[in-house]
C-alpha cells in the first residue's frame, strides 16, 4: 500500500480550489470540464519514477486542450510554473523537441511555447541543429515560420543563414517554400544580406518553371524594389512565357513593375502576337495585358488574324476574349466573313456556334 503524502495531497487540494472558479463558473461543457480536470491529475501525478517521462507525457497531453478555451491553455502552462517544473519541462524539450515538432498531435505544443518569451533561446538553440529537417517537414515548417514571425533577426541570423545555403534543394519542397516566402516578404527590403539573390538570378528560369519555386520569386517581384531580378525575367521572357508555372511570374511583374518594364513585355509579345495568342500560357497573359489596356485588341489585331485565331483548335479562351472586347463594326465584319465562308472549313470548327453568337451581341 503507498504511504500517504500530506503535503502532494494538499498541493493537488489548492490546485483544484485555484481552477474551481475557472473550470465550474464558465460555461464549459462535460467534456470540456472532463479533459481539464485530467490534465490536472496528469500535472500533479508525481508517481512516476522516471520524471522527465512524467513530464514528457505532459506534453504529449498538451493538445487534449486544443479544443479548449485560450485561457484555460494559459493558465496550466503557469501551473507548469508554480509546480516548479520548468527545468524538467526545459530538458524534456532539449531530449525531444525535434520529434514533438514533426508529429502532428505534439507540434502545437512547440508553438504554444514559443509565445513565452523564457523559451526563445532554449528552442532556437534546438531548432538550429535540425533546422533543414524541420523547414522539410509539414509541421515543423510551421514551427520555424511562427519563430521568424517573432524572433529578431539578429537572434535567428545562423538559422537563416543555413536557410538559405540550402536554397538550391530546398526551394523545391512543398514545405520549406512557405519558409522562404516568409523570409523574403520580411527581410527582403530591410536586411537583404540574408538573402542570397545571386544563385536565384543565375537560375532565375529554372526556379520560375517550378511549382514551388515560382512562389518564391512571386514574393521577391511583389517587395517592388529590385529592378534587377525583373530584368533577368525580362531577358529571360521568350522561354518563360510558354510555361505553366512561370506563367504565374510573369504576371506578378506586370502587377508590379513600373510601366515601361510592362511596356518591354508589351513590345516583346506584339511583334509575334498570333504565336503568342495561340500558346495557353502566353495568351493569358495577352488577355491580363488586354484587360489592364496595356495592349488595344484594335492596334494589334488585324480581322485576318482575328479570323485565323477563331478558326485555331487551341484558341477558345483568347478568341472568346477578343470577341467580346471588339467594337459594334468590327464584330459585323467578322461575322459577315464567317457567314459568307470567306475561309476554308471555318463554319466547320467545332465553336463556330459560340463565336457566332458572340457577334451578335
Amino acid at each position: 500500500m503507498k504511504s500517504w503524502n500530506y503535503h502532494k495531497a494538499w498541493e493537488k487540494q489548492l490546485t483544484y480550489m485555484m481552477y474551481e472558479d475557472l473550470v465550474y463558473l464558465n460555461d464549459y461543457t462535460d467534456k470540456e470540464k472532463h479533459y481539464i480536470n485530467l490534465y490536472l491529475t496528469l500535472i500533479n501525478d508525481n508517481d512516476y519514477n522516471d520524471v522527465n517521462n512524467n513530464i514528457f507525457r505532459i506534453l504529449q497531453n498538451y493538445t487534449l486542450l486544443d479544443n479548449i478555451k485560450d485561457i484555460v491553455k494559459n493558465c496550466n502552462i503557469l501551473l507548469l510554473f508554480k509546480n516548479n517544473k520548468i527545468i524538467e519541462i526545459k530538458e524534456t524539450i532539449i531530449n525531444n523537441i525535434y520529434e514533438l515538432s514533426i508529429h502532428n498531435n505534439t507540434y502545437t505544443l512547440i508553438l504554444n511555447l514559443l509565445d513565452i518569451v523564457d523559451f526563445h533561446q532554449l528552442i532556437i538553440l534546438k531548432i538550429d541543429i535540425y533546422i533543414i529537417e524541420l523547414i522539410e517537414n509539414k509541421y515543423g515548417c510551421i514551427i520555424v515560420q511562427k519563430l521568424i514571425e517573432l524572433v529578431d533577426d539578429k537572434k535567428i541570423i545562423n538559422i537563416i543563414k543555413k536557410i538559405f545555403n540550402y536554397f538550391p534543394n530546398g526551394y523545391k519542397s512543398s514545405n520549406a517554400n512557405y519558409v522562404y516566402q516568409l523570409i523574403i516578404k520580411k527581410y527582403y527590403n530591410n536586411n537583404n544580406d540574408l538573402i542570397d539573390c545571386i544563385y536565384i538570378y543565375d537560375n532565375i528560369t529554372t526556379i520560375s518553371m517550378h511549382q514551388y519555386g515560382c512562389r518564391i520569386i512571386c514574393r521577391i517581384i511583389e517587395q517592388k524594389k529590385n529592378n534587377v531580378i525583373i530584368n533577368y525575367i525580362i531577358k529571360q521572357f521568350k522561354y518563360l512565357i510558354f510555361h505553366y508555372y512561370s506563367r504565374f511570374v510573369i504576371e506578378s511583374l506586370i502587377d508590379n513593375a513600373s510601366v515601361e518594364q510592362v511596356n518591354q513585355i508589351k513590345n516583346i509579345l506584339t511583334k509575334d502576337i498570333i504565336r503568342y495568342s495561340i500558346n495557353p500560357h502566353s495568351s493569358f497573359i495577352i488577355r491580363k495585358l488586354i484587360n489592364n489596356k496595356s495592349i488595344l485588341i484594335n492596334n494589334v489585331y488585324k480581322i485576318r488574324q482575328i479570323i485565323f485565331l477563331l478558326n485555331h483548335t487551341n484558341t477558345y479562351y483568347i478568341s472568346v476574349y477578343i470577341l467580346n472586347k471588339l467594337n459594334k463594326e468590327i464584330r459585323n465584319k467578322i461575322k459577315h466573313v464567317l457567314i459568307n465562308n470567306e475561309y476554308d472549313h471555318i463554319q466547320n470548327n467545332i465553336n463556330y456556334k459560340m463565336y457566332l453568337k458572340l457577334l451578335n451581341k
